[in-house]
């Protein structure tokens, strides 16, 4: 690209040519009728002219200055009083957020959720979502864990804090009720495992045994 001194050096044999080439005045260049369009202002109703592809913009051709499109603007806030806030607006939340919670959640999967355990189970063990009824087994995010709400509902009571859940299998992920036992303590549980007793205040297998022969 050449600069304005570079094209008219260019185009003159010598120094005074180039300074008359200079201060000569330009003529007006005219503009390309179809290059423009008129337009009519949906606010005052004047006649401009704009850009043809400056027209064919979204809004481009509807109004003929800015102070004709705040007036519009204005008005649809008045009718409007959170418009314009969008996203920020409570309304905008709320809904945002019920689409967002519990099964509209595109990642719910049923309330369950899976956190590494500490201790001798190298598996991880799963979280549910407690129930009004057994609010006082819930943890402080609203949560249980899945062997002692199934344990709790068994034997149709709140577990209290002391008391401990076997996994006969030593499976954390198996939570059967056939696969359970309710100790009365954490201490009755690491007794019973290294020397079998004292039994178990519920057992899961032994309740499925009555009730298939009470069935029988």
């Amino acid at each position: 690209m050449l600069t304005k001194e570079q094209a008219v050096r260019a185009k003159s044999c010598s120094p005074a040519c180039k300074s008359a080439l200079l201060s000569a005045p330009r003529a007006p260049r005219g503009r390309d009728p179809a290059c423009w369009a008129d337009l009519t202002c949906l606010e005052c109703g004047s006649e401009f002219s704009r850009p043809r592809s400056w027209a064919k913009k979204p809004g481009g051709g509807t109004f003929c200055s800015r102070a004709c499109s705040g007036a519009v603007r204005a008005r649809a806030l008045v009718r409007h009083p959170r418009h314009g806030e969008g996203s920020t607006a409570p309304e905008a939340i709320a809904k945002r957020a019920s689409k967002m919670r519990g099964a509209s959640n595109p990642a719910w999967k049923g309330g369950v959720t899976l956190v590494h355990r500490r201790g001798n189970y190298p598996r991880r063990e799963r979280l549910v979502r407690c129930p009004p009824e057994l609010a006082s087994m819930a943890r402080k995010n609203g949560y249980v864990l899945e062997h002692r709400l199934v344990v709790a509902r068994a034997v149709g009571r709140p577990l209290t804090r002391a008391e401990a859940v076997h996994h006969i299998d030593h499976d954390p992920t198996n939570n059967d009720a056939a696969n359970l036992m309710l100790f009365a303590s954490n201490r009755d549980h690491k007794l019973y495992e290294a020397h079998g007793s004292p039994p178990p205040i519920w057992s899961g297998s032994s309740a499925s045994t009555t009730a298939a022969s009470s069935g029988a």
